[in-house]
């Protein structure tokens, strides 16, 4: 993921590349070399759920995120 990060619009670029070849994938997927490469599109398609987890806009840091659960408690149960 870093790699990824480190090149110019490279989150974008990769997020394209592995949305394109996931789709490709599927519309082969019952070939015998499809199959033999799942391992290494599955491989691509995690990163990709990582990147995309890892670098969502407007994520909380712990703080918020502690102020947030206490604010939500405070609510229901007092």
């Amino acid at each position: 993921m870093e790699t990824v990060l480190r090149l110019e619009d490279g989150k974008n670029r990769y997020l394209t590349a592995v949305t394109a070849l996931s789709m490709a994938f599927a519309l082969v997927v019952p070939h015998e070399e499809a199959i033999r490469i799942r391992d290494e599109v599955g491989f691509f398609q995690e990163v990709r759920s990582g990147l995309a987890k890892a670098t969502v806009e407007g994520v909380k840091t712990p703080e918020g995120m502690d102020t947030a659960i206490r604010q939500l408690v405070a609510r229901c149960c007092f």
